[in-house]
Parts: C-alpha cells; sequence; structure tokens
C-alpha cells in the first residue's frame, strides 16, 4: 500500500466531522493483509474513539462491559457476605468471652 492513500493532512479543531480521517482508517481497516498486532489495536481505538463501530461491534463491547460489571458485583457480593459471616463469627466469639 502507498503511505500517502492514508495520510489525513485536515486539523479537526472545529468539531467538524473528520470525514478524511474516517475515510483513511476505514480504507486502511479493509486492506486485505493481515496488521500487526499494533495496528489493529491503534484502528480498534481510533474506531472507539470517533464512534465509527457498527451496532453489531457496538453491542459486542456493551456485552462485554455488562459481563464485567456483572463479575465485579458478584465478587463484591461474595466479599460483603464473607466479610458479614466473618463478623458475626467474631460477635459470637466476643458474646462468649463475655459470659465467661
Amino acid at each position: 500500500y502507498a503511505a500517502g492513500d492514508f495520510s489525513v493532512r485536515t486539523v479537526f479543531l472545529d468539531g467538524s466531522e473528520p470525514t478524511a480521517l474516517i475515510a483513511a482508517v476505514t480504507s486502511f481497516a479493509a486492506l486485505a493483509r493481515p496488521l500487526p498486532d499494533d495496528a489493529v489495536a491503534a484502528l480498534g481505538s481510533l474506531r472507539e474513539d470517533w464512534r465509527l463501530l457498527t451496532l453489531e461491534e457496538e453491542l459486542a463491547r456493551e456485552r462485554k462491559l455488562v459481563a464485567m460489571y456483572a463479575e465485579a458485583l458478584e465478587a463484591m457480593t461474595q466479599s460483603r457476605d464473607l466479610y458479614r459471616e466473618a463478623a458475626e463469627r467474631a460477635a459470637e466469639a466476643l458474646a462468649v468471652y463475655r459470659e465467661s
């Protein structure tokens, strides 16, 4: 590929849609050859930052976030339950100690 085909010289300071950048990223992503790992990550980041994901990709991304949050919530719930059980056992042990 020619690097000039994917060069963008426009600066987006006025909040306008970066059509040249979108076209360059889309064209580069559509290349038939496999991309190096760092290029895949960079393109993915650009596509997420500029909201260039398809509906299916956005849905998959949001589902991953939901799964991650559900896992974190489950871990926090288990931690809370373990802490509560430990506190109850400690209170029981303290009551037994005070009675004796």
